[in-house]
């Protein structure tokens, strides 16, 4: 169910109901392959019947999603006043009713599902913008807007909170905050030691410093390497032994060069998440990529998960950046995050 409600209908209403031309496909799918497995079972042996069994459970899965299908509707109205939602399904009724004024705001918040190609191992990641009605019981929570792709839906989720006259909320990492957008004034003070902060130009680029002890073993490894190669095979033959400890060296060599490149830059300015006096981008010192965000647009600035780990968001205008990070650099985000709306807040009052 993904609702695209709309918040100047009065009252709002959603009713949804599963396809029944979907419900039929899934009987006649699950049907028939439930009966050749039953043959195979009966008329097979070995290999066949243990194969034939995990269709058979499969076909039973397809079946009984479409028996619980079959009587399931969801109504849904909105006035002014209270949310009343209407339930069936083969288990029975639910149906009940909500103060408005019960409910804590309108929340935006972001959703991934995996998703697994059907031929291969490879995973994708989908990402939903989902608008809601939010309650303290998360069972008289209610979805109101859906959005699959693109930037997220904030006009429907200002204009529901303003026809609910509640607060508009989004998530920052589970807590949730009002959407007012960049207005903090105080100072987050100096970076934390993970935090790399440069200026170039009049451009301030933060980035998440290497750890200590990992950059030193990465050296060590790609040092000790041609060594521990050439050495083993110096045993079996020192001539070929030579050979591949200087071969080894040369592409330890090329390795942290190109290490040391991808932390400068290939223009050898500092990287990563940059603010001039016009823009915000990712990427190198100097002038803004093709994709950037205008100070006056951004409208977000907020830590989120994605597939795993951690991402600093920024959106405004038609433009979306995310820096990423892992659950360790939980501080040195924050403070990232910390520090970009108080130099936007300071730009936005001058």
């Amino acid at each position: 169910m993904k609702p695209r409600l709309d918040p100047a209908a009065t009252p709002i209403r959603l009713q949804f109901e599963p396809d029944p031309a979907e419900i039929r496909l899934r009987f006649w799918v699950g049907g028939v392959i439930l009966g050749v497995a039953a043959l195979a079972v009966v008329y097979g042996s070995g290999i066949v019947v243990f194969v034939a069994s995990g269709f058979a459970f499969f076909a039973l899965l397809n079946l009984l999603y479409a028996l619980l299908q079959i009587r399931f509707r969801f109504e849904m109205t909105i006035t002014g006043l209270e949310v009343s939602v209407a339930r069936r399904s083969i288990l029975g009724r639910k149906n009940w009713r909500e103060p408005l004024r019960n409910y804590r705001g309108v929340v935006l918040r972001d959703a991934e599902v995996e998703q697994h190609s059907g031929s291969s191992k490879t995973r994708s990641w989908k990402r939903y913008f989902i608008v809601e009605l939010q309650h303290a019981d998360p069972a008289r929570t209610v979805p109101l807007f859906v959005s699959e792709s693109g930037l997220p839906p904030r006009d429907e989720h200002v204009a529901f909170a303003s026809r609910f006259r509640l607060p508009a909320l989004e998530e920052d990492l589970g807590t949730q905050i009002e959407a007012a957008g960049p207005r903090a004034l105080t100072s987050p003070g100096p970076p934390p030691p993970r935090v790399r902060m440069q200026e170039v130009d009049g451009v301030v680029c933060l980035g998440l410093a290497p750890r200590r002890l990992w950059r030193v073993a990465a050296v060590l490894f790609w040092l000790l390497l041609p060594a521990v190669i050439g050495g083993f095979l110096y045993q079996i033959d020192p001539h070929f032994g030579l050979m591949a400890g200087v071969m080894t060296a040369i592409f330890a060599l090329v390795m942290l060069g190109m290490s040391w490149i991808a932390e400068r830059g290939a223009s050898g300015k500092p990287q990563g998440l940059c603010l001039s006096r016009e823009a915000i981008w990712i990427g190198a010192a100097g002038p803004p990529p093709r994709i950037f965000v205008p100070i006056e647009l951004v409208r977000e600035v907020r830590l989120a998960r994605r597939n795993g780990r951690l991402s600093l968001n920024v959106t405004g205008g038609t433009s979306w950046l995310s820096f990423g990070g892992t659950r360790e650099d939980r501080e040195a985000l924050e403070w990232m995050r910390a520090w970009l709306v108080y130099q936007l807040a300071g730009r936005r009052v001058q």
